[in-house]
């Protein structure tokens, strides 16, 4: 059973019984409804306690009423946050990606020109290492 349709009925209850005490209290005589020590009847004392109280219950069955209709709007927050946090993780998933490309690109990019450097470098002073070099295709710009 759904917790909405539980506290709904528990709701009817109570206010059928607010108003089943209040009737009773209706048949109590008025001098004995003056004052709680002249009451004897549980119905007067309770009508009493109602009446005196009905601001403060009145107060409580608000902020319960207020609680009970916003928790399905914090759940269906709570539900669209870890929607968007699925959606967020596949972007971050994407860009996780493209920057690992991105980084072996650089890296292949940056090897490349370091291995010509270092044989520009080292080519220069042996006459048989640059046709070695262009044997494995590795160019020398300065010689």
């Amino acid at each position: 059973m759904d917790t909405s349709r539980i506290v709904a009925a528990a709701g009817a209850v109570v206010l059928i019984a607010i108003l089943l005490l209040a009737w009773l209290a209706d048949t109590i005589p008025v001098d004995n409804a003056r004052s709680l020590n002249s009451c004897t009847l549980v119905q007067c004392r309770v009508y009493l306690v109602l009446r005196d109280f009905q601001t403060i219950l009145g107060a409580a069955a608000a902020l319960l009423a207020a609680y009970i209709a916003t928790q399905p709007v914090w759940q269906q927050l709570r539900k669209m946050a870890v929607q968007q946090d699925i959606m967020a993780r596949q972007i971050i998933a994407d860009r996780l990606k493209s920057a690992e490309q991105k980084t072996d690109y650089l890296v292949d990019e940056v090897t490349k020109l370091s291995q010509n450097i270092f044989w520009s470098i080292h080519d220069q002073g042996d006459d048989d290492e640059p046709a070695l070099n262009m044997k494995k295709g590795i160019r020398c710009p300065l010689g």
